[in-house]
């Protein structure tokens, strides 16, 4: 996709890909957008695998044109991204099936999200060291994510403020210095506040 980027109407778009391991967007242009829009409409993506890996790349750059409109990501994986971006002002946000493989793929939500953004089922390995998965400001997100053990989890074991769970700081505890030495992967219920910057 090499110097196209696509706008989002205010009709929205939706995107239906044949499966993960058929079905890409990549482009590795650099300062590059894959999908914009400062009055887009819903964003429905499914079994697509989505690469944006040039310097100061990102996937998204969407505000919401109304603020009751949704994203929803079945099956959609993003590989060796410089970042997934912003998303602003949606009414709600799901992930189902998701993946983040590589890159630093942190993702923005800005604005006021009535209904939140929830993540039923993501996996996340191979990040670059120092990325971000996510950064403010929705009024919930919640997730169920597999975590590679490594840089991502000493993150949030020295940012426990940003969880609410009170259950999950042990398995943080128990699994911090095992990190270093291997790679482990657990799957953890997280209720995060973003409501502010992080």
């Amino acid at each position: 996709m090499s110097g196209v980027t696509v706008t989002v109407p205010s009709t929205g778009i939706f995107i239906k890909g044949y499966n993960l391991d058929l079905s890409f967007l990549t482009c590795s242009d650099n300062s590059y957008v894959m999908f914009d829009g400062a009055t887009a409409g819903n964003v429905f993506f499914q079994d697509i695998t989505l690469t944006t890996s040039g310097t100061a790349s990102q996937v998204f750059d969407l505000t919401d044109a109304t603020g009751f409109n949704a994203v929803e990501l079945v099956r959609v994986n993003f590989n060796d991204c410089t970042a997934i971006g912003e998303l602003n002002g949606y009414r709600q946000g799901l992930e189902t099936n998701t993946g983040r493989f590589g890159g630093t793929p942190e993702m923005t939500l800005s604005g006021t999200w009535i209904g939140g953004y929830f993540i039923d089922v993501s996996i996340v390995r191979g990040l670059t060291n120092g990325g971000m998965l996510y950064t403010k400001r929705a009024q919930v997100f919640q997730c169920v994510v597999g975590l590679e053990l490594t840089k991502i989890l000493i993150y949030l074991h020295q940012h426990h403020s940003l969880i609410l769970h009170p259950a999950i700081l042990p398995i943080l505890r128990q699994f911090k210095y095992k990190a270093h030495l291997y790679r482990v992967v657990v799957f953890l219920m997280l209720l995060i506040p973003i409501s502010h910057q992080t």
